[in-house]
């Protein structure tokens, strides 16, 4: 639910990033649906965004996830200046 809360559209075209040399092109809804296939913590680090690079996911190997865009959106901003996924 938290990727589905993001707001990206299901058919954005986009890129999963583990290594320069490791990169899927993919929907954001084939993200959505089979995240855990694409994704295995501990191992892997992940960055996720798609050609406008107006926004990324990272996946950090230790259980952690990122998002961060470039448009201002002071409904996902906490007190803090860091940006979360809306609720």
């Amino acid at each position: 639910k938290w990727l589905y809360r993001c707001a990206i559209p299901f058919d954005r075209r986009i890129f999963l990033v583990w290594q320069p040399e490791w990169v899927i092109e993919t929907s954001w809804k084939m993200l959505v649906k089979y995240w855990t296939d694409f994704y295995y913590p501990i191992s892997d680090d992940l960055t996720v965004c798609d050609e406008s690079l107006q926004w990324a996911l990272l996946f950090h190997h230790e259980d952690e996830v990122f998002f961060g865009t470039n448009a201002p959106r002071s409904d996902i901003t906490d007190h803090s200046g860091v940006l979360e996924p809306p609720a």
